[in-house]
């Protein structure tokens, strides 16, 4: 097994976009690798921080080559730049790093889910498109249920880590349970382009967006299903409004604390005041007024800070998680090995049980015939049972290949033909 790739962690954005691989284009690869004979398996994994291919061949020089070739044929990327900023792992280094990948602990941001999604997807292309044989199928398998256990079992994927999230989450804590929330965002700019997606998509929200050109204010309202205001309407919005979110670039405060205390009279709900602008667009002092609650740019990095810290401790616990569920994967994969050889040693015992039976047929009555099958079959069974579970069993140790090859030499058989599908062992509760 192994993987050719790079990611955000060896290249910049650039050489990501030259090896950014779509569907069609990593259908194509995987076409290619099948017709190139140098790996048997491949799987196809490309987003905006990595494009990668893992694949399964006899040698493994020979297939990081073709892997390399593969890339280089279908993208845009230079070979200098793929050797360069590339890298490729081998045996259980690739297994690991797919586990890592999978479970987030390789992505830009520490512990992200979506990344779980995207190497199912990777999974299932390379099954449609035969190339995702009994090595990586057992490997992603294992990758996806290591991911799940990581996730439930650690918070490594646990608070908001960018400002708009953190935002989100507070706004979604405005205002009565299960009320609809009115959340009124100043400012259409870059940093508030940023926040409307996250905002309008608050559980209840009903986003005014208000902003000094009425027109722009409309265009990005227009995004999101949401209504829009010129600061003229801003005191009545604020009136209305559970949370106030601004993020304009004014050289000065445009929300005096009067105007909130204005819009907090006659003893109407709390207001959630978060002011990202510098400088800010609201009276600091608006932050002591009874029944506010304020967060400034500060306050909000601190948050998203203290989650990455958090994520990041829990990475380490994530991590020692991953090593050992790798340990299964190992073992499973070292038994793989013995299916092919056992199933060969069981089919040539049926062969040669049915023809001494044949031998004798003549010689006996229709009943005589089925009690010496039955006899016959129970004694192949129980013959060849305990052999073949002890050979399981010392597969399960790192030098288990030798074990197959002497099992194979004393019965004298082949490896015979492994299935196309094999069934991975029932894993324990998660």
């Amino acid at each position: 097994m192994l993987v050719v790739g790079l990611s955000h962690q060896t290249a910049g954005l650039a050489a990501r976009e030259q090896i950014a691989l779509d569907d069609s284009r990593a259908r194509a690869v995987l076409h290619g690798l099948r017709a190139d004979g140098a790996v048997h398996e491949a799987v196809v994994l490309s987003t905006c921080n990595r494009t990668e291919i893992y694949a399964v061949a006899e040698d493994p020089r020979e297939g990081e080559r073709a892997v390399r070739r593969a890339l280089l044929d279908a993208t845009s990327v230079g070979a200098a730049t793929l050797a360069g900023s590339g890298y490729a792992l081998f045996d259980l280094d690739a297994a690991e790093h797919l586990f890592r990948v999978a479970a987030g602990l390789e992505s830009a941001i520490l512990g992200e889910t979506e990344i779980g999604g995207q190497v199912r997807c990777a999974a299932g292309r390379a099954e449609l498109e035969r190339m995702l044989g009994p090595v990586l199928a057992g490997a992603f398998e294992h990758a996806a249920l290591a991911a799940r256990r990581v996730r439930r079992r650690t918070r490594v994927s646990a608070g908001a880590t960018s400002v708009a999230s953190v935002v989100a989450g507070l706004v979604a804590g405005a205002g009565p349970a299960a009320a609809r929330r009115r959340i009124v965002l100043l400012g259409a700019g870059r940093l508030a382009r940023s926040l409307s997606g996250a905002l309008a998509a608050v559980p209840g929200a009903e986003l005014v967006i208000v902003n000094r050109t009425l027109a722009t204010a409309r265009e990005l309202a227009a995004r999101h299903g949401a209504l829009a205001g010129s600061l003229e309407c801003l005191g009545r919005e604020l009136e209305r409004a559970d949370a106030l979110v601004c993020a304009t670039d004014a050289a000065h405060p445009l929300v005096s604390a009067a105007a909130i205390r204005r819009a907090l009279r006659s003893g109407r709900r709390p207001l959630l005041i978060v002011d990202l602008a510098v400088p800010r667009d609201v009276e600091p002092s608006a932050a002591a007024l009874p029944g506010v609650t304020a967060y400034d740019i500060d306050a909000v990095q601190g948050l998203v800070n203290r989650n990455l810290a958090m994520r990041r401790r829990e990475a380490d616990r994530a991590a020692d998680m991953l090593r050992g569920e790798l340990a299964r994967f190992a073992a499973w994969r070292r038994e793989l090995s013995v299916a092919p050889v056992v199933g060969s040693v069981w089919r040539e015992a049926e062969r040669m049980r049915r023809e001494e039976l044949a031998r004798v047929a003549g010689a006996l009555t229709p009943a005589e015939q089925e009690r010496l099958d039955r006899l016959t079959a129970s004694l192949v069974g129980k013959l060849l049972h305990g052999p073949c579970e002890r050979l399981r069993a010392a597969c399960a140790e790192p030098d288990g290949g030798a074990h197959v090859e002497s099992f194979r030499m004393l019965f004298g058989v082949g490896a015979g033909e492994p299935p196309n599908v094999i069934p991975m062992p029932q894993q324990g509760a998660a």
